[in-house]
């Protein structure tokens, strides 16, 4: 626990980490059930923005950073945003009047893909998921956001939601698990 909070003063004072020494502050922070998205703070960028983003606090987002001022951010400084590794949430699945449009991140949309949308994780992000109803379980990439829907934090592929029984009720609790965190 030492070594993490050394990483903390590091990144407080806007040290530039090497690639290995940010793949073990990853590894780290992995082994107490978090996936860790490091982002680079872009010019115009405020915190306010980037918990919107990513749909935390700013309070948050500052304490895991080490920042003590949250209006005075440095341009080209790394955060680390850490999501759980696992969670329970509300799975929808939408697919007939998406199917051949683009998703947010520029592919067209395959209703037949096993593919999914969440608001906030990142493009590429793999995840297992598992229908709490009747136990089964698909792994799906994200590619596109939403659902844009209260009390649901995942949009299943057509195919997806087949695979996991989802098609008649529509929506369903899941076990979600990052398998790999996208970039």
């Amino acid at each position: 626990m030492k070594v993490f909070g050394w990483i903390l003063i590091f990144l407080s004072l806007g040290f530039f980490w090497p690639n290995q020494m940010r793949s073990q502050i990853v590894e780290e922070k992995n082994s107490q059930d978090f996936y860790t998205y490091v982002y680079r703070i872009r010019r115009g960028d405020t915190l306010s923005r980037i918990s919107r983003r990513f749909e935390f606090s700013v309070k948050e987002i500052a304490w895991q950073n080490g920042i003590s001022d949250p209006d005075k951010i440095e341009t080209g400084r790394y955060l680390c945003i850490y999501f759980p590794a696992c969670s329970v949430t509300v799975a929808s699945w939408y697919g007939p009047d998406f199917h051949g449009n683009l998703t947010a991140n520029g592919e067209i949309y395959d209703m037949d893909d096993m593919t999914a949308a969440h608001r906030t994780l990142p493009f590429g992000t793999i995840l297992l998921v598992r229908n709490l109803e009747n136990s089964k379980i698909v792994q799906v990439r994200i590619n596109d956001r939403g659902p844009f829907v209260d009390g649901r934090d995942l949009d299943l592929s057509r195919e997806a939601a087949r695979r996991l029984g989802a098609i008649g009720p529509g929506t369903v609790p899941v076990l979600l698990q990052i398998v790999h965190l996208g970039e």
